[in-house]
């Protein structure tokens, strides 16, 4: 009922369900070796193909695969091995196939989590980067005391957490939505009233998400490209 009910649902608010979940799960399968075996399997599975991918996006669109990238789709893919290793073991040696059913199970969760955190931190180091730090860093310089500076398209956190600015948000809702609307913030404030903003200003900053750039662009949005790290394109009034 409270996630019917809630107007805001995130994916953390289902975590108190996982605990119970579990205990309920592990008294049908606890003792269960075909269940183990297709766990593994299905775990493993998913953490290789995670990992290869991973890797191969890396290769194909950067044309080399980066340090980050490596290191944690290789742990990824260790910890994807070695349930499946276990249960290679438990064919050649039948004895020891759920000898320790808990042990068995501790190994593919524990297995199960480190894999797929460090498939998300390969994931976080793919080029190009998804901290806007270093964009932040770049156009730094061009931002005066009265600069306004706008978010076209698009919100990055992180712009607003280095620049230690606020920015107006434009043509996007998103994750913002729920708090926009309890504050009675317009959510409507589309690329019309960004150019209306835009023509006014003399001195503004514009962090553009690339296609709703281009779409601005055809239509002669004024200004020049100072920055572009290829999530945002960022546009000087002056």
């Amino acid at each position: 009922m409270f996630f019917s009910i809630s107007q805001s649902k995130l994916v953390p608010y289902v975590l108190p369900l996982m605990p119970p979940f579990a205990v309920l799960l592990a008294q049908a399968l606890g003792d269960s070796e075909r269940a183990w075996r297709r766990a593994t399997y299905v775990v493993s599975g998913v953490l290789l193909v995670l990992g290869f991918g991973l890797i191969g996006y890396d290769w194909r669109r950067n044309d080399a695969i980066s340090s980050g990238v490596a290191i944690w789709a290789s742990i990824g893919l260790l910890a994807g091995l070695i349930p499946l290793l276990r249960v290679m073991l438990a064919r050649r040696q039948p004895a020891l196939a759920m000898h320790k059913p808990v042990a068995a199970w501790v190994l593919l969760g524990a297995a199960s989590i480190i894999g797929y955190q460090a498939h998300i931190m390969a994931y976080s180091a793919l080029p190009p980067t998804r901290s806007g730090r270093s964009l932040a860093l770049q156009v730094a310089p061009a931002i005066g005391t009265r600069t306004e500076l706008f978010s076209v398209g698009q919100f990055r956190h992180t712009l607003a957490f280095y620049l230690e600015r606020p920015l107006e948000v434009f043509n996007y809702a998103g994750e913002l939505e729920f708090g926009m609307r309890q504050d009675r913030i317009q959510i409507s404030n589309g690329t019309e009233v960004f150019r209306a903003r835009w023509q006014q200003s003399h001195d503004a900053l514009a962090f553009i998400e690339p296609r709703v750039y281009q779409e601005l662009a055809t239509e002669g949005l004024p200004g020049r490209i100072i920055a572009n790290d290829l999530q945002s394109v960022v546009v000087s009034r002056r």
